[in-house]
């Protein structure tokens, strides 16, 4: 997203997987673990599993796939996260990266 995100709303992230090699890559799976102050979109609130796991890929030589991932900040601050990128069950990478979310505006009328 350009803009962080803000509590309470969602926001989606695509983790683009380049296959640079001369075959294809069959088997190919990426798995997110998310903080605890976020929650996947598709899951319910109060679900403990904290690992998004997307369907296995088949990527051809030299192209891409994406993969989005859509969660919910349930309150502002700063998310810590994985993504482990697997190859045939072998992990290849596993890359930090956080989240920012932002307050969400006061509604529009209520006192300062």
């Amino acid at each position: 997203p350009v803009e962080p995100p803000q509590e309470n709303q969602s926001t989606t992230y695509n983790f683009e997987i380049r296959n640079t090699g001369r075959a294809s890559a069959d088997n190919v799976k990426l798995i997110v673990t998310i903080d605890t102050g976020l929650r996947h979109k598709q899951r319910e609130p109060f679900d403990p599993d904290r690992e998004v796991e997307s369907n296995r890929l088949r990527i051809p030589a030299g192209q891409s796939a994406t993969v989005p991932l859509s969660v919910i900040p349930t309150s502002r601050g700063v998310f810590f996260c994985t993504v482990e990128l697997r190859h045939n069950d072998a992990q290849l990478e596993l890359i930090p990266f956080e989240i920012t979310a932002t307050a969400a505006p006061a509604p529009s009328g209520s006192n300062p």
